[in-house]
């Protein structure tokens, strides 16, 4: 009988931490049934100036038995962990509204003298396509933040549609870049702090219902607006629904100013809509491009203290 190959992946940093995200990383992949053989192999590769940080469904075992000389630490995680995806709550009027609808289905091919053994198949056909589709709309994965203290992230998942230099006089009173995100009706919709600092509601805004691919649903659609003052520069986030999303959300306190760190969760926007961030120009350099796919907390899309458009 032939084991199962399990795959573990070293990521390997000379002289200081490691982290499988950063850019001048030694990526090491060891496949193999054995954890002992991938200790073996991997010995030869880890030296006194260098950390290890071990993940895989190998990384137990090995972190154990891989010698530890001085200046090397070890971490053994096991992925699946990682993996997970949550789902927002929010999806449990959703599912209701699904099984209902596969209820009526099933009553309504009822009604025509449909067979019931025969009538129930369309309504459990419904009930699971809407409700898959729901649990899928309203995932929350964990994201991971870049660690510099210069990075601006995305806010949202999708696809930069714009990005334009604007004058913004009712919040920040300044000349701005606008950085547009479109979000289909597949991206994850739970939008993320895009700098970190005081984050406050600015309030809701009343408007039309433009399909948000357009550039005038930025100025006319309804929108929560949110202003995120960090150390170095200031962040107006608007969330902007469309002729779809009719609903959006911001989850910190209303009242009151709250901390934040780049890639914190801040809201949520349902079923396509478009996420508009401002920063002041003088503050950043734009470093995305229109027709990039962003992840939310996680892709730069600019960095501050360097002024101007990249």
């Amino acid at each position: 009988m032939i084991p199962a190959v399990s795959s573990t992946i070293f990521a390997l940093r000379s002289q200081g931490p490691a982290t499988l995200r950063q850019p001048d990383a030694r990526l090491i992949e060891v496949r193999t049934a054995s954890w002992r053989d991938a200790l073996r192999r991997v010995r030869a590769r880890v030296f006194e100036d260098d950390t290890a940080l071990i993940v895989g469904p190998l990384a137990p075992g090995i972190a154990s038995g891989l010698d530890k000389p001085e200046g090397i630490q070890q971490t053994g995680r096991q992925l699946k962990g990682d993996e997970v995806v949550r789902v927002r709550p929010e999806v449990i009027p959703f599912i209701l509204v699904a099984l209902g609808a596969g209820v009526v289905v099933a009553l309504a091919c009822a009604l025509f003298r449909v067979p019931w053994p025969k009538a129930a198949w369309p309504g459990a056909v419904v009930a699971i396509v809407f409700s898959g589709y729901f649990l899928y709309f309203f995932r929350d994965p964990e994201r991971r933040p870049p660690a510099d203290p210069d990075a601006v992230v995305a806010g949202a998942d999708g696809v930069i549609l714009r990005i334009s230099d604007v004058r913004e006089d009712r919040h920040l009173k300044a000349d701005c870049v606008r950085i547009s995100i479109f979000l289909s009706l597949f991206d994850v919709h739970v939008n993320r702090a895009p700098i970190g600092g005081r984050s406050r509601f600015l309030g809701y805004v009343p408007g039309k219902h433009f399909f948000t691919f357009q550039e005038k649903s930025s100025e006319f659609n309804q929108h929560n607006a949110i202003l995120i003052e960090g150390d170095r520069t200031r962040c107006l986030v608007y969330q902007i629904v469309g002729p779809v999303a009719r609903r959006v959300v911001y989850w910190p306190d209303h009242d009151k100013a709250v901390p934040l760190k780049a890639g914190d969760r801040i809201g949520m926007m349902k079923f396509g809509s478009r996420l508009d961030m401002y920063f002041p120009k003088a503050d950043i350099a734009v470093t995305a491009k229109e027709g990039d796919t962003v992840t939310a907390g996680e892709t730069v899309v600019a960095r501050i203290g360097q002024g101007g458009r990249g």
